[in-house]
């Protein structure tokens, strides 16, 4: 059950074409406190809206950051891009180990309801691409082809 729950969390994650764009003033004043107070120094922020959730993408210095929330303002999720050279090294042991024909596309640190993993695009030579969703102990979560 909670493989399903986890992957799930991981397509969301990845999947975000039903979303609507809309402008600051819709967003709800709980949710606008809330992201203020959690990313003063945010930038380049754009809002989207999809069901009853609402995403933000910015930028804080220069890495680029993806946070939903509930209408209440709570944070359900949040993903930032994170340097691959500081990713911690079980889960560089494990992308080694299972994907030694593959490089490091992307990497983003995600906290899915209190719970960090990290997700990494990879590629291989052939132009193949993987997404695999790792624990910070090294542990696959999810993983699919594109």
């Amino acid at each position: 059950m909670r493989a399903i729950i986890v992957f799930l969390c991981f397509i969301g994650l990845t999947r975000t074409a039903l979303a609507q764009d809309i402008q600051q003033s819709q967003v709800p004043a709980a949710v606008a406190t809330a992201f203020q107070s959690k990313f003063p120094t945010a930038t380049k922020i754009k809002w989207k809206q999809k069901n009853a959730d609402y995403k933000a993408e910015f930028k804080v210095d220069s890495r680029g950051h993806d946070v939903w929330f509930d209408k209440a303002g709570k944070i359900k999720k949040h993903k930032e891009d994170f340097p691959k050279s500081q990713l911690p090294a079980p889960v560089k042991d494990k992308l080694a180990k299972d994907f030694k024909d593959f490089s490091i596309d992307d990497a983003d640190k995600v906290d899915a309801e209190g719970k960090i993993y990290y997700q990494i695009d990879l590629k291989n030579a052939a132009g193949e691409k993987r997404k695999v969703l790792l624990s910070p102990e090294g542990k696959i979560e999810a993983a699919n082809v594109d």
